[in-house]
């Protein structure tokens, strides 16, 4: 099992209301828009397609490792702009 921070930027609040409930399956939310979740390495994939069939134009979600296995991942219009592979939580 895999920890992550997800976190998103969602505009449609029918996408909105889709992307909490599938990321409130697999952890809690500890903010409005964002979620501890813990998820099997098999389903991290499939969760991340499912996601991006929820997405538009302008919407990201960034997934950070809380391992510290991988880079964070973003999907959406943002896909290019992570460059650190660390994430720091004050």
């Amino acid at each position: 099992m895999e920890k992550y921070l997800a976190a998103f930027d969602i505009h449609s609040n029918r996408s909105r209301y889709r992307v909490n409930k599938m990321l409130g399956s697999w952890g809690q939310r500890v903010q409005k828009s964002v979620y501890e979740i813990t998820i099997p390495g098999a389903e991290y994939g499939v969760l991340q397609d499912k996601l991006k069939k929820l997405m538009g134009s302008g919407d990201s979600i960034r997934f950070y490792s809380q391992t510290d296995t991988q880079k964070p991942l973003c999907l959406g219009d943002n896909e290019t702009k992570i460059s650190s592979s660390k994430l720091v939580v004050y």
